[in-house]
């Protein structure tokens, strides 16, 4: 039977999230709660860790840019295509500048084995990625 002590561990465990993100230096940057999956990509909650907060300002303008390009190319004219462009320039030098970052995912169940990621989209407590 076990003690009291070891139950209180297990459910400790039981509660604590099961794959994290982290990046190239180790740094776990937030917990990944899946939700679901559309081949090639995963997706589900992100909760944020202190260590995401030097991360976060360039997702949220990768977010922001992709957003504005969906707009404009919803209603494409040709004095938008230089701003189209403009921010598909900015946007391709933050995925590169993602890319550096050697984001990963952990699973406690395998942690010696991290997944690299190929790209990731994180956003309003959201990720997806592949």
């Amino acid at each position: 039977m076990p003690t009291k002590e070891e139950i209180l561990k297990l459910r400790k465990e039981a509660s604590m999230p099961m794959v994290w993100l982290s990046d190239k230096s180790d740094s776990v940057l937030g917990s990944l709660i899946f939700q679901g999956s559309d081949f090639p990509w995963v997706y589900g909650k992100f909760d944020e860790f202190d260590a995401f907060s030097k991360y976060k300002p360039k997702f949220e303008r990768l977010a922001a840019i992709r957003e504005l390009s969906d707009e404009l190319l919803y209603d494409l004219v040709d004095e938008d295509k230089s701003t189209i462009d403009a921010l598909e320039n900015e946007s391709d030098a933050i995925e590169t500048e993602i890319d550096s970052w050697e984001l990963k995912v952990i699973r406690k169940d395998e942690p010696n084995k991290p997944s690299m990621i190929i790209t990731i989209n994180i956003s309003n407590g959201e990720f997806e990625y592949k």
